[in-house]
Protein backbone atom coordinates (compact mmCIF):
# COMPACT_ATOMS: atom_id res chain seq x y z
CA UNK A 1 0.00 0.00 0.00
CA UNK A 2 1.24 3.40 -1.16
CA UNK A 3 2.01 6.00 1.67
CA UNK A 4 -0.27 8.51 3.02
CA UNK A 5 -0.21 11.65 4.80
CA UNK A 6 -3.68 12.39 7.22
CA UNK A 7 -2.13 15.13 8.77
CA UNK A 8 -2.12 17.87 6.01
CA UNK A 9 -4.66 19.64 5.25
CA UNK A 10 -4.30 23.34 4.62
CA UNK A 11 -1.17 24.32 1.51
CA UNK A 12 -0.38 27.75 0.44
CA UNK A 13 2.22 28.11 -1.22
CA UNK A 14 0.95 31.60 -3.21
CA UNK A 15 3.31 33.82 -4.68
CA UNK A 16 6.48 31.56 -4.42
CA UNK A 17 7.71 31.64 -8.10
CA UNK A 18 6.97 28.24 -8.39
CA UNK A 19 7.38 27.04 -12.21
CA UNK A 20 6.16 23.60 -14.26
CA UNK A 21 9.59 22.03 -13.01
CA UNK A 22 8.94 22.57 -9.33
CA UNK A 23 5.53 21.60 -9.66
CA UNK A 24 6.50 18.33 -11.23
CA UNK A 25 8.11 17.54 -7.61
CA UNK A 26 5.59 18.75 -5.87
CA UNK A 27 2.67 17.39 -7.60
CA UNK A 28 4.35 13.46 -6.52
CA UNK A 29 3.84 14.86 -3.00
CA UNK A 30 0.16 16.19 -3.55
CA UNK A 31 -0.82 12.78 -4.96
CA UNK A 32 -0.14 11.78 -1.10
CA UNK A 33 -2.22 14.41 0.91
CA UNK A 34 -5.53 12.16 0.59
CA UNK A 35 -7.42 14.82 3.49
CA UNK A 36 -5.82 17.78 1.61
CA UNK A 37 -9.05 20.51 1.64
CA UNK A 38 -7.22 23.00 0.21
CA UNK A 39 -4.06 24.73 -2.29
CA UNK A 40 -3.15 27.83 -2.77
CA UNK A 41 -1.11 28.32 -5.93
CA UNK A 42 -1.90 31.43 -6.83
CA UNK A 43 0.70 33.96 -8.05
CA UNK A 44 3.16 31.24 -9.67
CA UNK A 45 4.74 30.72 -12.69
CA UNK A 46 2.33 27.51 -13.29
CA UNK A 47 1.47 26.74 -17.16
CA UNK A 48 -0.63 24.38 -18.46
CA UNK A 49 2.13 21.35 -17.66
CA UNK A 50 1.44 22.60 -14.19
CA UNK A 51 -2.24 22.93 -14.34
CA UNK A 52 -2.34 19.11 -15.28
CA UNK A 53 -0.36 17.42 -12.82
CA UNK A 54 -2.19 19.20 -10.08
CA UNK A 55 -5.64 17.63 -11.72
CA UNK A 56 -4.01 14.50 -11.75
CA UNK A 57 -2.49 14.87 -7.67
CA UNK A 58 -6.37 16.48 -7.23
CA UNK A 59 -8.00 13.44 -8.24
CA UNK A 60 -6.72 11.85 -5.22
CA UNK A 61 -7.65 14.37 -2.91
CA UNK A 62 -11.32 13.46 -2.06
CA UNK A 63 -11.68 16.16 0.59
CA UNK A 64 -10.11 18.84 -1.32
CA UNK A 65 -12.71 22.11 -1.22
CA UNK A 66 -10.78 25.07 -2.30
CA UNK A 67 -8.70 25.58 -4.81
CA UNK A 68 -6.82 29.14 -6.16
CA UNK A 69 -4.44 29.54 -9.34
CA UNK A 70 -5.73 32.68 -9.97
CA UNK A 71 -2.60 35.04 -11.51
CA UNK A 72 -0.29 31.91 -12.91
CA UNK A 73 0.55 31.41 -16.65
CA UNK A 74 -2.28 28.90 -17.31
CA UNK A 75 -5.28 31.59 -16.78
CA UNK A 76 -8.42 30.81 -15.03
CA UNK A 77 -9.68 29.38 -18.52
CA UNK A 78 -6.90 26.85 -19.16
CA UNK A 79 -7.15 25.79 -15.39
CA UNK A 80 -10.96 24.55 -15.90
CA UNK A 81 -10.01 22.67 -18.89
CA UNK A 82 -7.06 20.48 -17.11
CA UNK A 83 -9.57 20.07 -13.96
CA UNK A 84 -12.77 19.01 -16.20
CA UNK A 85 -11.32 16.18 -17.28
CA UNK A 86 -9.89 14.08 -13.41
CA UNK A 87 -13.47 15.18 -11.76
CA UNK A 88 -11.70 17.43 -10.07
CA UNK A 89 -13.79 20.60 -10.89
CA UNK A 90 -17.05 19.24 -8.96
CA UNK A 91 -15.96 18.76 -5.85
CA UNK A 92 -14.05 21.64 -4.89
CA UNK A 93 -16.75 25.00 -3.90
CA UNK A 94 -14.31 27.88 -3.89
CA UNK A 95 -12.56 28.38 -7.59
CA UNK A 96 -11.74 31.95 -7.76
CA UNK A 97 -11.95 33.77 -11.20
CA UNK A 98 -10.12 36.85 -11.97
CA UNK A 99 -11.03 39.27 -14.29
CA UNK A 100 -9.89 38.64 -17.85
CA UNK A 101 -9.77 42.43 -19.76
CA UNK A 102 -11.38 42.69 -23.41
CA UNK A 103 -9.76 44.49 -25.93
CA UNK A 104 -12.46 46.77 -27.59
CA UNK A 105 -13.86 45.59 -30.75
CA UNK A 106 -12.40 48.27 -33.51
CA UNK A 107 -13.14 47.81 -37.69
Amino acid sequence: MPYRTKLVRHVDLSFNEITDVGMEIFARCLEKCNNLESLNLQGNALGSPSAELVSQALSKCEAIKYLNLQYNKVGTAGAIVKLYPFRVLPRIFYFPIMRIRVAPFRN
